[in-house]
């Protein structure tokens, strides 16, 4: 399910970024894309693992000052990762669209 999701965003996010570059001028769309994807993957990333961080560190804390221990449960695991990867994929490729839609002249001459 995650995959077709997953699959689903990045086409819908791809024609959307293809729209707003033919809206600028329709060239180096390939061009375009990269530089603007790799500067939002990376604060992306920068953001995720600050919160994975602080999110490790206060489980930790609590576990340790409770007296709990961690229990593999896969299955929440295994959602909250779903989760976290389709509102990534989705807030980058929304992210990607503003910017596109930016560079946009303004037409008012």
């Amino acid at each position: 399910m995650e995959f077709v999701l997953l699959i689903f965003i990045t086409i819908f996010g791809l024609k959307a970024a293809y729209d707003a570059n033919m809206d600028i001028d329709g060239k180096d769309f390939i061009r375009r894309f990269f530089a603007i994807t790799w500067v939002i993957g990376f604060r992306i990333a920068l953001v995720v693992l600050g919160f994975i961080f602080l999110a490790t560190l206060i489980y930790s804390i609590t576990s340790v000052t409770h007296g709990h221990y961690y229990s593999a449960n896969t299955n929440l695991e295994d959602i909250l990762t779903m989760i976290l990867a389709l509102f990534v994929t989705l807030i980058s490729f929304l992210l990607t669209i503003m910017s596109f839609r930016r560079l946009k002249p303004n037409s008012k001459e």
